[in-house]
């Protein structure tokens, strides 16, 4: 928060700014950044995550974490080239939400996964992860693009690509403090209630090393009752991470209806507009 205020302070002064504070003053901008955090923090804080739930808990190994991730590439390339084809004719905002209703419904779908996981129901939320994030992307980049003043091109689509990193930044960090304190509050409860001490000992090492868990070779020297022990945990831990995503899809979809209304021409800049930014 001291570094934000520091930054804050600095651009105000500066002739050239990394950030021009004056972009704020456009609602498109300030509207599409917010929700390019919140997406990032949802969507890729639990991408690095899907991959540990699809192998340590599903036991699928990395065969399945590849079909995963190439179904939500491919829905997510798919949904792009729509939003693309339908933003000019139906505008920004429709899409952005929509798109963000279809990032929390996906989410619903991962938190409801506990105890209960599927290759087909795993398929599903990554269709509607996928299909989200195609229709909400694409508009939200041209949307700016296209808003602001020439000269503040590159500075406007970058920052796009900023806010969207620093919300998956945080939102991988977040995710991985709750992972850990599930984990850690699973043992606690788990442990006292194994009798046999070499099979606790062994329950804890294999927390030691999660290669144990992901690692097919490594996994299958793991006995399938400490296998069954630390699936039950990882399934609680990732269950806590998926609601963290969640939360920062509701986020999103709150700040997608801060997107103006009416069709893209609308917003499209004028250089001899006199037009106040921040309608």
């Amino acid at each position: 928060m001291i570094l934000i205020a520091l930054f804050i302070a600095v651009e105000r002064k500066v002739t050239e700014p990394i950030l021009p504070l004056s972009l704020m003053g456009y609602r498109i901008f300030s509207s599409a950044s917010l929700c390019q955090f919140f997406t990032g923090m949802a969507l890729f804080g639990s991408l690095s995550f899907i991959p540990l739930y699809v192998e340590a808990v599903m036991g699928l190994g990395i065969r399945g974490t590849g079909s995963t991730l190439t179904l939500f590439l491919l829905v997510w390339v798919f949904f792009s080239f729509l939003s693309s084809r339908l933003m000019l004719r139906i505008g920004y905002r429709f899409l952005v939400v929509s798109g963000s209703v279809l990032l929390v419904l996906g989410f619903l779908r991962l938190t409801s996964l506990m105890g209960s996981a599927t290759p087909g129901k795993l398929d599903l939320a990554v269709v509607l992860l996928g299909a989200g994030m195609g229709w909400i992307m694409a508009p939200l980049i041209v949307a700016v693009q296209s808003s602001l003043p020439r000269q503040h091109l590159g500075i406007a689509t970058s920052s796009q690509v900023l806010f969207r990193t620093a919300g998956a930044s945080i939102g991988v960090s977040l995710m991985g403090s709750v992972m850990v304190n599930r984990i850690q509050a699973s043992l606690v409860q788990a442990l006292p209630a194994i009798g046999d001490l070499a099979l606790r000992q062994k329950v804890v090492e294999a927390f030691k090393n999660p290669g144990q868990l992901i690692d097919p070779v490594l996994r299958s020297n793991v006995p399938e009752n400490v296998l069954a022990a630390t699936k039950r945990t990882m399934d609680f831990s990732l269950h806590g991470v998926f609601i963290i995503a969640l939360v920062g899809a509701v986020f999103a979809l709150m700040a997608g209806f801060l997107v103006p209304r009416g069709k893209a021409e609308k917003h499209f800049f004028k250089e001899n507009s006199q037009t106040n930014p921040t309608t």
